[in-house]
């Protein structure tokens, strides 16, 4: 890595050793500084393309270079800033990407990468990441704990997203049967730290109103939407479909009651709401 600069002050660049290197008669004599400020000028476009060259190195190490460039590393390593996180913690994030993109395609890297990017942010408070937690259609439970260590297990009440009711996508029906025990299926369950709207008349819903920026139902800013779905395409197992991320100020008490695979269903005749109002579900229409 590169450590020092192409000169340190003006004697040692070029135009400061200009008068030590030439010939007497083209020193910077009288009669002759026409000629020795034309070679000056030259000296000093020699010293700009040495600065651009040695900043443009740089500026490939993170946190050594100039931090308008982290973007673009992170683009190139498949790491994402979040909103909240400083540029300090990013370039960390970044330095560290080859044991990080190591993790790339199982639950414990999505999570790992989900908290990274939604540190300090809403009623987390500065510098706390939320829990997230990745369970699949076979129970297996993967959790990022707020301290960032992992934990692995079972879901004990058994996962039952749509064991009972099954649930519609834009093709038709399906029946829970059709998938029954499928690992690749996965949901993202992450603790929700945005306050919510309390219907039309609230105050941040009227403010919000065509504002582009909050989601439908909480103060959950846009990049955050775009970031979020960027990161679970990017860190997901390639054969894994994750069927719905879902907000829960405390993730370890959520229990799906095997309706959820619909928003609603008939009930003796009357369309009844299937799942948890309190919570959100960000769930495209194919999954991701």
């Amino acid at each position: 890595m590169p450590v020092t600069p192409p000169y340190t002050s003006i004697g040692d660049s070029l135009r400061g050793t200009l008068g030590t290197w030439l010939p007497t008669w083209l020193g910077n004599v009288p009669g002759l500084r026409n000629l020795f400020s034309t070679l000056w000028t030259v000296a000093l476009l020699a010293d700009e393309f040495r600065e651009i060259a040695w900043e443009g190195e740089l500026a490939a190490y993170p946190g050594v270079g100039t931090q308008d460039a982290l973007g673009y590393i992170g683009a190139s390593r498949g790491l994402i800033q979040g909103p909240a996180e400083t540029n300090v913690q990013y370039a960390i994030r970044l330095i560290n990407w080859l044991p990080t993109v190591a993790q790339m395609g199982n639950p414990e890297g999505l999570c790992l990468q989900v908290q990274a990017f939604l540190i300090s942010q809403g009623s987390l408070g500065a510098n706390n990441y939320p829990i997230v937690t990745f369970v699949d259609r076979s129970g297996n439970v993967t959790t990022a704990n707020a301290d960032r260590t992992i934990t692995e297990g079972t879901f004990s009440f058994g996962w039952n997203w749509d064991d009972r009711g099954g649930w519609v996508d834009n093709i038709g029906y399906k029946d829970p049967t059709y998938v029954e025990g499928f690992w690749s299926d996965g949901w993202l369950i992450v603790q929700d730290m945005y306050e919510h709207y309390t219907g039309f008349s609230d105050a941040n819903w009227l403010a919000a109103w065509d504002s582009g920026d909050q989601t439908v139902d909480s103060l959950c800013p846009q990049i955050v939407v775009s970031g979020l779905q960027q990161i679970v395409d990017t860190w997901k197992g390639a054969h894994v479909y994750v069927r719905c991320i879902v907000w829960d100020r405390l993730p370890s008490s959520f229990v799906p009651t095997g309706w959820y695979g619909n928003w609603s269903s008939n009930q003796n005749g009357t369309q009844a709401a299937r799942r948890n109002g309190a919570l959100s579900y960000w769930q495209p229409v194919q999954g991701r």
